[in-house]
């Protein structure tokens, strides 16, 4: 993410860190600013050259639901909503509205590219709205085990430094009201190696893997 300017605060009170977004707020009501070389989904618009179709900038910031606009050394970063979700956008930081265009890198992601600026153009030009590309928004099960894995970490991290243990945490957040009373039996169970291997997930999306949402939520084996 990058780091915010409008909002930007510490946390904690003697701490240094720098939020895109209000930590308490909603993802939906205040959604987060991605570098675009980090999210495939986010649309790159240059001033358009000679012979190329061009979009007024006053057609993309007039008359839209408009849910973060930010400025950074990028260049300045709109996140737009519509039934189906939101559009995130890079604008030069000194467009003018003489004309833009779509820019399409042909990287790896150049297919997802490609499915977000058609998304946001039918939605420029009035036509019905399309769904994200698949992947990138998660399905109730996807959400679900995501959440849940986020809980686990909170829990992972208590403030005295004590997270809870992996037979603690398979009982309230993997396998909610079952006893695994028998250490013995605990220790050997299927149910522990599931809970150690969503556990070390978890740590891994915490230290960096949380990236990899951006290109398309994975199918869990």
């Amino acid at each position: 993410m990058i780091r915010g300017q409008l909002l930007a605060r510490r946390w904690p009170d003697r701490g240094a860190w720098r939020f895109s977004c209000r930590p308490d707020a909603h993802a939906i009501a205040e959604p987060a600013i991605w570098l675009a070389s980090q999210s495939p989904t986010t649309i790159i618009l240059e001033p358009a050259g000679p012979g190329l179709a061009t979009i007024p900038t006053s057609r993309i910031l007039g008359g839209h639901n408009i849910r973060v606009d930010r400025a950074s050394a990028e260049g300045r970063h709109l996140v737009l909503a519509d039934a189906h979700g939101f559009h995130r956008l890079l604008l030069p930081s000194a467009a003018q509205d003489s004309g833009i265009a779509y820019v399409l890198a042909p990287d790896s992601w150049l297919e997802i590219r490609t499915a977000a600026v058609i998304r946001f153009h039918r939605h420029l030009t009035g036509l019905p709205p399309s769904p994200s590309p698949p992947g990138l928004c998660p399905t109730r099960f996807q959400r679900n085990r995501l959440v849940m894995m986020l809980r686990i970490l909170d829990d992972l991290s208590c403030k005295d430094g004590m997270g809870l243990s992996t037979r603690e945490i398979a009982r309230r957040h993997v396998y909610p009201n079952t006893r695994f009373d028998r250490a013995i039996e605990w220790k050997s169970s299927s149910e522990r190696r599931r809970t150690q291997r969503l556990i070390e997930e978890a740590r891994q999306l915490m230290n960096g893997g949380y990236l990899s949402l951006l290109k398309g939520i994975p199918h869990p084996g």
